[in-house]
């Protein structure tokens, strides 16, 4: 099965920060498709031990922030703060729906399979460590 790029992203605005987690989507190889994207207020670094965890669908990223980091560019003149990388690593998918993804990741603070599934709107996901073996 082909490993894929993920990242967690410190985003940094006015308002306050965030984290978003790009998952680079399977059967997608140019740099200019996009990626599935949650937010989220927890660090990486607490998803093991929290094993529970929302994520919020954004819309989809271009592949390119699965490498940037910097000033996000402005929208309809408006500032939209800046990005920096907190964690990174790889994916491998087992399941990719709409409604459910199952990946095992391999990132720096964060390492188990975990199942992705859509709650009761059509951006609220709820993510759960499965297994602690990124890659079983």
């Amino acid at each position: 099965m082909q490993k894929l790029s993920t990242v967690v992203l410190c985003h940094e605005t006015t308002h306050g920060s965030h984290y978003d987690w790009l998952l680079a989507q399977p059967r997608v190889a140019t740099a200019g498709t996009a990626v599935w994207a949650g937010r989220t207020t927890l660090h990486s670094r607490h998803w093991q031990r929290r094993k529970t965890w929302i994520l919020h669908r954004m819309n989809p990223h271009r592949a390119y922030y699965l490498t940037y980091q910097g000033p996000v560019p402005p929208k309809d003149r408006r500032a939209r703060g800046q990005v920096r990388r907190v964690d990174r690593g790889t994916l491998m998918p087992k399941i990719w729906t709409p409604n459910r993804i199952v990946v095992a990741v391999s990132m720096r603070f964060f390492q188990a399979t975990v199942e992705i599934h859509l709650m009761d709107s059509q951006t609220c996901y709820r993510a759960s460590v499965v297994t602690n073996e990124p890659l079983a």
